[in-house]
């Protein structure tokens, strides 16, 4: 156990000195010190082969793991690629043009320098869709201004837009690209949508076909890691058709069954005949790293439970981690690989923990003594499942699911000795007949199983939303629970007193309680967070009373979606749309279908769908309008009743409003232009704001010497696109804000203010506030900091 611990602790440490290298080497001394005093004067050469193994992690992950490269750094670089599909191709919603989008495997990647990128898989849009088993040499661009600089946006698999490709070969293993494309294209067309995209992701590992909706109430109930072939798939079926074969065995006819079983007991003649086809389904979705990944992991785990040695299922957890490690160092990175590598760990203790304390004593309970024994263990393992990746899913996806440990215990035996065996077997059958059995029941029992899961996702306690927290609490966490699982699997762990065990747990999660009984003391202020939606316009205020208003929502509403899951929202008391143009109120559908939305407010000019104002109070704003608030209020400034633009757009019919607060003053201009502009400046010196959210991106005609002079910002915001075609912002904008402190989302990403009560404003940026490779002393103090921040 201790040499692969510390392969992993060498490979980790590689990782953590890219942003704390002296941390890194200050926790290395630490370790290198306890191993010295353990084990030099009485062991010395084992002692050697511990700090070797540790450095053996450390410079592998340094040779073999993927160069550093932000997805932002690649926009508009022209790179060359050879690579083969993983995925089928979907039609992309990309306007007029067709295209496809397809994800690709990337065995090479240069630019035009013949320079080599650190890339492992692109999702490439094409005008043709690529053949399953082949293998491409391709050119594409990455386009810009795709990557958004957010506080809780998702890192997404960068996209590639091809500009020509060639096939240039097969894949080695081209019959299973193969069957895999057939069989995905028999479920398109012959099941139900929500069915087939489903059974395409437990039986060849495509995704792309899961309705949005379907994901949705899946990640609700806390069965999202169904929709990816995993360790439980694996485990699942192997048992299924371990048992299938088992009974078949048993009804041979007694001469048959006597000369099998000279040698060789049932179970082993089932598991022999179960090897091949575990490795098709494996095959099947060969490419799929996460199922590899969990291949290895359970498979070496439930053979050290087989077995039945004390404590050897967490040295076969390590040597499959260990395992995974040397195929891509990077894996230990990936969300995927954290989250199954947890919930291992946590089945693993209380699985040991309950051998300890429940000796098998089948011969002398009931049926159902046994029965009850076995559903309170499977709702253990749920449970020790689902609080052991708690932490990590809040951080990352900002919400916890109440029902997961039930929706497991119940949906996920469905799934696996009913769904997934019966459409594999069918799958395999059809693949060498044409015929698909089973077909109207697998579809049938899809669907219903869909329903009640939509059933367990319905309640509002389902789940609660989870607010961002810093990522210092994960560290306590987590190193705390290896300490209660190292524990859990000594070999003196029955001699441990629960004190300890108490102790431990209690420290593992008091960080939490502390932070969030803290937050509720704090100093309330107005917050506001222009986000980076590109070429547009939203932002996000949080106000004193606790209220959420979004100030236009982008083009489509993800941005902000987003964002207000990172602070952990479920309602918008108000949207607040400047003018109809696309670019500001694009995402208007996208927030209402995913939020409970209070109000729109707008300026009584804009047009809606009857399903957008559905259970909506539509407020339409005008000059002198006021709304009040605790130690703020709203100033609706333009337009008045009897304006008419003088243009041919919208623009000038921008709903420009103020928000005051105790210390400062925040002004938001939509995109007013022209005449508009003429027809505020007559409000003189009701004009003047500490903040200034630039018309229309920063374009020349929204600012003028006059209009600057009246509002006299302190700071100006800039909402644009990164290499937009446009050019915003203007060098004739940069210019008359030359007074002004800038912060533009092009560059700087996500800004945010917060205004205390006092005079004090609080400004970062999404650029400043990630953490940054380092090799400085100084940058490695800011990164501390940070990970005790949120924003």
């Amino acid at each position: 156990m201790l040499f692969f611990s510390l392969f992993l602790a060498g490979t980790a440490s590689f990782f953590i000195s890219r942003y704390f290298p002296y941390s890194s080497i200050f926790f290395s001394i630490i370790l290198f010190t306890y191993l010295t005093i353990r084990f030099l004067k009485k062991r010395t050469i084992f002692f050697l082969l511990l700090a070797l193994d540790f450095s053996a992690g450390f410079f592998y992950a340094e040779e073999f793991s993927s160069p550093s490269v932000l997805a932002i750094e690649l926009e508009g670089k022209e790179i060359t690629i050879k690579c083969s599909p993983v995925s089928e191709a979907i039609p992309a919603d990309t306007g007029a043009e067709i295209l496809y989008k397809q994800t690709v495997k990337v065995h090479e990647a240069v630019d035009r320098q013949e320079t080599q990128v650190g890339i492992n898989q692109l999702r490439l849009l094409t005008h043709n869709p690529l053949d399953a088993e082949g293998v491409y040499l391709a050119t594409g661009t990455f386009p810009r201004g795709r990557i958004r600089q957010n506080p809780g946006s998702i890192e997404t698999m960068p996209v590639l837009k091809i500009t020509a490709v060639s096939k240039i070969g097969n894949t080695r293993f081209s019959f299973f690209q193969k069957a895999r494309h057939r069989l995905n294209d028999f479920m398109v067309n012959n099941f139900s949508p929500d069915s087939a995209g489903f059974l395409m992701s437990i039986v060849t590992g495509e995704r792309g076909y899961i309705q949005n909706e379907t994901k949705k109430i899946f990640n609700i109930t806390g069965l999202a890691h169904v929709l990816s072939i995993s360790g439980a798939h694996f485990g699942l079926l192997l048992f299924a058709i371990f048992r299938i074969f088992k009974l078949i065995i048993t009804f041979l006819p007694y001469g048959v069954l006597a000369r099998l079983t000279l040698h060789l007991t049932v179970s082993q003649i089932s598991a022999m005949i179960c090897l091949p086809v575990i490795a098709f389904y494996f095959m099947l979705a060969a490419e799929s790293f996460p199922a590899t990944r969990s291949f290895i992991m359970i498979t070496l785990f439930l053979a050290g439970l087989l077995i039945q040695r004390r404590g050897f299922w967490l040295n076969t957890l390590l040597l499959a981690a260990s395992m995974i490690i040397l195929m891509q160092p990077d894996a230990l990175l990936d969300i995927s690989f954290q989250l199954s590598f947890i919930a291992v760990l946590c089945i693993g203790a209380v699985v040991e923990k309950r051998t300890d304390e429940n000796p098998d004593k089948s011969d002398k309970e009931g049926f159902i003594k046994k029965s009850l024994a076995i559903l309170r263990s499977s709702l253990m393992i749920s449970l020790a499942a689902t609080i052991g990746t708690a932490p990590l899913v809040a951080y990352y996806f900002h919400y916890f699911s109440l029902i997961s440990p039930i929706s497991n215990l119940f949906i996920t035996p469905v799934i696996g000795f009913i769904i997934l065996p019966l459409a594999f077997i069918s799958s395999i059958i059809y693949l060498q007949s044409g015929y698909f059995p089973f077909l109207s029941f697998i579809d049938a029992s899809t669907i219903k199983m869909i329903d009640a899961i939509r059933i367990f996702g319905s309640p509002d306690l389902a789940g609660t939303a989870v607010p961002a927290f810093p990522p210092a609490l994960l560290l306590f966490f987590y190193s705390s629970l290896l300490i209660l699982c190292a524990i859990t699997a000594s070999e003196n762990r029955v001699h441990i007193a629960k004190k300890t065990i108490i102790l431990t747990a209690v420290a593992a999660v008091a960080p939490f309680l502390f932070y969030f009984a803290a937050g509720i003391f704090k100093d309330q202020a107005i917050k506001i967070t222009w986000l980076d939606v590109g070429q547009g316009d939203s932002a996000v205020v949080e106000l004193p009373d606790k209220k959420i208003l979004v100030v236009d929502s982008g083009r489509s509403g993800y941005e902000a979606a987003e964002f207000l899951k990172y602070r952990g929202r479920t309602t918008i008391d108000a949207l607040i749309i400047s003018h109809g143009q696309e670019d500001h109120s694009g995402g208007i559908k996208y927030l209402k279908n995913n939020f409970k939305v209070s109000e729109i407010w707008d300026n009584g000019r804009n047009i809606y769908g009857k399903e957008i104002l559905d259970g909506v109070l539509h407020r339409k704003l005008k000059r002198g309008d006021t709304v009040e608030g605790k130690n703020y209020s709203i100033l609706i400034l333009h337009p008045h009743d009897s304006f008419v633009s003088s243009g041919t757009g919208v623009n000038d019919d921008s709903l420009f409003f103020k928000i005051q607060g105790k210390s400062s003053s925040f002004l938001f201009t939509g995109d007013i232009e022209g005449s508009g502009i003429d027809d505020i400046l007559y409000l003189g010196k009701n004009l003047k704001n500490d903040v200034l959210k630039v018309p229309h991106h920063g374009s020349r005609t929204s600012v003028s010497h006059d209009m600057i002079n009246a509002i006299s910002p302190e700071i100006a915001i800039i909402s644009a696109g990164r290499g937009n075609s446009y050019g915003h912002p203007h060098a004739e904008t940069l210019s008359v804000l030359s007074g002004s402190q800038v912060l533009r989302t092009d560059k700087d990403g996500a800004i945010g203010i917060a205004a205390r009560t006092t005079n004090l404003k609080k400004i970062k940026t999404f650029g400043e506030f990630k953490l940054k490779p380092t090799r400085s002393l100084s940058e490695e103090k800011r990164n501390l900091i940070k990970l005790f921040e949120v924003w």
